[in-house]
């Protein structure tokens, strides 16, 4: 513990976050508040130092890019995908994350009060979840759009539950597109950022708004009712801390499976390394 002159400076809340906030996340999120209380009650009530650990929103700011969370996209890589990704069976997805690979991390992270729940994907935050469900039976192709609005911005637990709900409701392929990084759909998404033309030119509306908005798309194939499903989420892939979130879903509208909408889906998943 320091003492003397420089505990002295550590008891000032503003040199103490200016001088934590530089320290790497990973060590600012489960090092240091294990040295003392004072410390640990510092680093939760520094707004600076929760926002760089994406814990409380970062106010828009037109001159900084958006950033993606470094800690959840390592832990959660096929939610941070513009594209969607192939498997043998959807809810594969889980035992493929590192941490479903030790029984000791699969419980830390099954607790509700497990850190990563509360944290923001991408600062400033997302507001918005628009749902698209895309629904293939023979040669129809049906799509329902809704909207989840969160005022302090979706967290990532939401996410992690939205596809554990829909992934145990049914056998159902998803992605989540990242508007805001509409150039990258792979493990570089942290790092690359559109400009402000880009943005305006290809959505049609303002950064800001464009930000604030992301996509969760599932696709599902209707089967023959004989047709018995055997690949569900297993439980000890639900967190303790699990919602099911209520979606009203608009109007069903009849979509037409085009040559680019056959493009989109015949890419290579294995050039992203899942």
């Amino acid at each position: 513990m320091p003492t003397g002159k420089l505990s002295e400076v550590f008891d000032i809340p503003e040199l103490f976050s200016a001088i934590f906030i530089h320290l790497p996340r990973l060590d600012l999120l489960l090092c240091a508040p294990l040295v003392s209380h004072s410390w640990r009650n510092s680093i939760a009530s520094s707004p600076s130092i929760q926002s760089r650990l994406f814990f409380h929103p970062r106010q828009y700011d037109a001159s900084r890019k958006p950033e993606i969370n470094p800690l959840l996209q390592a832990a959660f890589r096929p939610w941070f995908h513009n594209r969607p990704i192939e498997y043998q069976h959807p809810s594969l997805i889980f035992k493929y994350l590192n941490w479903s690979r030790s029984h000791t991390k699969l419980a830390a992270y099954a607790r509700k009060e497990a850190s990563w729940r509360r944290m923001l994907p991408v600062q400033p935050p997302c507001k918005i979840v628009e749902v698209v469900k895309l629904t293939h039976w023979e040669d129809e192709h049906i799509e329902n759009r809704g909207e989840l609005r969160f005022k302090d911005g979706v967290r990532m637990g939401t996410l992690y539950d939205l596809v554990y709900q829909v992934l145990t409701e049914r056998e159902s392929f998803f992605w989540i597109s990242w508007p805001m990084f509409p150039d990258v759909d792979c493990q570089d998404l942290g790092w690359v950022c559109c400009n402000e033309e880009d943005v305006d030119d290809e959505f049609g509306y303002d950064a800001p708004k464009q930000r604030e908005r992301i996509t969760f798309t599932e696709s599902h194939v209707e089967y023959d009712e004989d047709v018995v499903r055997n690949h569900v989420p297993g439980s000890e892939f639900r967190s303790e801390g699990y919602g099911k979130l209520d979606i009203v879903l608009g109007e069903a509208r009849l979509l037409a499976w085009d040559r680019h909408t056959e493009e989109f889906w015949n890419y290579d998943p294995n050039k992203y390394g899942i």
